[in-house]
């Protein structure tokens, strides 16, 4: 010590620390939440989740079917019966529904790109809905509705999984 410090102590006399709560230095701020992306998803799979008006050959009951406007029903008849090769299968079960919406979305933009014109589509029978219905299966039915490329789709013989599957037809040839 020098003799400002000691002439500092004498003056000052005996001290002692002052205790303080210990502070985190290195604290992260938390990411921002993106608030208005996260509504927009909601406000896209609530969209998703409304009845769209003039559905004339959608059926909400146990089979699903729907027939683009213009197109003969033999084309629904010829799709579940089978006469259209299944070139691809996608299973939803366990999926919650954002995450079956954006599977259902990835796997049909896939489809698109890889040229498929028919494949199936699992989504359950929505037994351990615990009461909401067969969520999965409206979801589905919806949400193909609203593709401007499904030409059908319709639930398939009980072979090929009944009522917890869909057939689609899609337009990529």
């Amino acid at each position: 010590m020098d003799e400002d410090d000691i002439d500092f102590s004498e003056a000052v006399g005996p001290v002692q620390p002052v205790k303080q709560p210990a502070r985190d230095r290195h604290r992260f701020k938390p990411p921002p939440v993106p608030v208005q992306h996260i509504q927009d998803e909601r406000a896209v799979l609530d969209e998703l989740l409304k009845p769209v008006p003039g559905e004339e050959w959608l059926e909400t009951g146990e089979e699903v079917r729907y027939l683009r406007p213009g197109l003969r029903k033999q084309i629904l008849k010829r799709l579940r019966r089978g006469d259209y090769r299944i070139e691809d299968t996608i299973d939803l079960h366990h999926l919650n529904v954002e995450g079956a919406r954006q599977t259902l979305q990835s796997y049909m933009d896939w489809v698109r790109r890889e040229g498929l014109q028919c494949v199936k589509i699992i989504h359950g029978k929505g037994l351990r809905s615990r009461g909401h219905g067969p969520v999965l299966k409206n979801l589905t039915a919806r949400f193909l509705r609203k593709q401007a490329d499904v030409l059908a789709f319709v639930s398939p013989v009980e072979r090929e999984g009944g009522t917890g599957a869909v057939l689609v037809l899609v337009q990529n040839r």
